[in-house]
């Protein structure tokens, strides 16, 4: 199966032909030979991409939020209230949170 050559980070991610850990490569590539912002040749909105380059752990759920065609902002609301079992989660996502909305003003 050939990919579009258009293809995205983020797409290639949601379509499970990327892996997470793949995007330094990514970045690597855009540093090399493209004149697009980072955001627009990762597949990512201004806004995710701010969030992930402050926070790093945000990429899955920006991968979730495109996969599921919805905001980085409602997945991470729906995130910080599941009930979850290990507390580290729950702090992670709390901080995700916080950051995204500090960086919406």
């Amino acid at each position: 199966m050939s990919e579009k050559p258009n293809s995205n980070f983020i797409e290639l991610c949601v379509r499970e032909k990327a892996r997470l850990e793949e995007i330094d490569d990514y970045v690597c590539r855009w540093h090399e030979c493209d004149s697009r912002e980072l955001h627009e040749f990762l597949g990512m909105e201004k806004q995710e991409c701010a969030l992930w380059t402050e926070e790093a752990s945000a990429l899955p759920f920006i991968v979730i939020a495109h996969a599921e065609k919805r905001s980085i902002g409602e997945v991470l609301e729906q995130f910080n209230h599941l009930t979850i079992a290990a507390q580290s989660h729950e702090d992670n996502a709390a901080r995700l949170l916080e950051s995204f909305c500090r960086l919406r003003e």
